[in-house]
């Protein structure tokens, strides 16, 4: 037996704490309001037709093992599903295709974010797509270069790399710097299996390491390669 439930309408207060109602509709009333007498209410009304959900879902049957990368792919493609735009134009496009990546990223990695920045830099988040014992073979420490990453037209290697915070507003060292020093206790019984990784880009190809479900953010510059 399957129940889905997306949304749920109720008249009356199912009792769970909630205190009123679950009807939800496409306004409400302030809690406390003024009516055309002036006399103050404290019991908002409803307004308007009530909520109305649509959705699709996805029901993935695979072996245990199996599940999390299984439903991890799913998951990447329905949340970065491609949008289709269509513009009248003079002529056909010289260009009928575009690849943004030298080749395809680790089945474990994926770009979260990827903006144009500054003249010359671009904004690039990286995270480790399975958590910690997900996978026997995904969910472990990966490698991503990001120096040849791109194959963007007239762009050579970035010339200067840059790992910041993950809300970007700052560079990861001067918050570390900042960031207060606690004692802990030395003897946990069990080390964690994996840790966050912090390292330098190394070597030409600029190599970075994401531990499971990390998330990276650098900011690079590029400078546009001689035609």
């Amino acid at each position: 037996q399957l129940e889905l439930m997306v949304h749920r309408r109720l008249v009356v207060d199912d009792g769970f704490g909630v205190g009123e109602p679950l009807n939800e509709t496409q306004s409400i009333s302030p809690y406390d309001w003024v009516d055309s007498k002036h006399k103050v209410h404290h019991d908002p009304y409803r307004i308007g037709k009530g909520l109305v959900v649509r959705g699709r879902h996805r029901l993935l049957v695979t072996a245990a093992a199996a599940a999390a990368r299984t439903y991890r792919a799913v998951q990447s493609e329905v949340y970065y599903e491609p949008v289709v735009a269509v513009v009248a134009g003079p002529k056909a496009p010289s260009q009928t295709s575009f690849r943004g990546l030298r080749a395809g990223l680790p089945e474990n990695v994926e770009i979260i974010t990827i903006e144009k920045q500054e003249e010359g830099s671009v904004l690039l988040r990286v995270g480790h797509r399975f958590g910690v014992n997900e996978d026997d073979a995904l969910a472990v420490p990966v490698d991503v270069a990001l120096g040849t990453l791109f194959a963007a037209a007239h762009l050579a290697a970035p010339n200067k790399i840059t790992e910041l915070n993950l809300s970007a507003n700052q560079p990861r060292e001067a918050m570390q710097a900042r960031r207060r020093s606690f004692k802990t206790r030395e003897d946990q019984a069990e080390a964690p299996r994996f840790r966050l990784y912090d390292d330098k880009p190394k070597g030409k190809e600029a190599i970075i390491t994401l531990a499971p479900l990390q998330i990276r953010t650098f900011q690079l510059w590029y400078t546009p390669a001689k035609a």
